[in-house]
């Protein structure tokens, strides 16, 4: 058995906006986030116990594995058209790497016998844009309207 190694990290988050008129503000944002593992993927069959019955098994939990590390960035335009009416229209950019995944089957000193560990080695990206209508309550009526559109890649394949 090996120790885990400590885990630190720093997630700094920036967000700007300028107004660009009376009624309009471009605006920017930054956040680097982090996402600690499940503690099952951190701990299961934490006994290591493997099963001298050839076949497949369920991963074994790593101890050591690092946060998922997602960078984001935002720039959008906000607009008011009326009084009790605006538009937001938003772009956005998110890079997620140490996705946890299984790694390659690792052979035991029995024949046949196999077993595999979580670790961090996926990656994905979400690109996309929002756009929003929003109507303040005025005559007894408010509206939210939102559309988002996004692609999503990434090297994961559990679906």
């Amino acid at each position: 058995y090996r120790k885990a190694d400590p885990k630190y990290q720093i997630s700094p988050r920036l967000g700007v906006a300028y107004p660009i008129s009376q009624t309009g503000v471009i605006h920017f944002s930054f956040g680097q986030f982090l996402q600690i593992p499940p503690l099952r993927l951190l701990y299961q069959h934490s006994e290591y116990k493997i099963s001298t019955v050839s076949g497949a098994s369920s991963p074994f939990g790593n101890p050591d594995l690092d946060a998922q590390n997602t960078v984001q960035y935002e720039l959008g335009l906000q607009q008011q058209l009326t009084d009790d009416v605006k538009i937001d229209v938003t772009g956005f950019y998110r890079d997620i790497r140490d996705w946890v995944s299984t790694g390659p089957q690792i052979d035991t000193y029995l024949a046949g016998t196999r077993y595999n560990q979580y670790t961090n080695k996926d990656y994905a990206n979400v690109r996309g844009i929002a756009l929003s209508l929003t109507k303040r309550m005025s005559n007894h009526f408010a509206a939210d309207f939102v559309y988002q559109f996004q692609v999503a890649e990434g090297t994961n394949s559990s679906a």
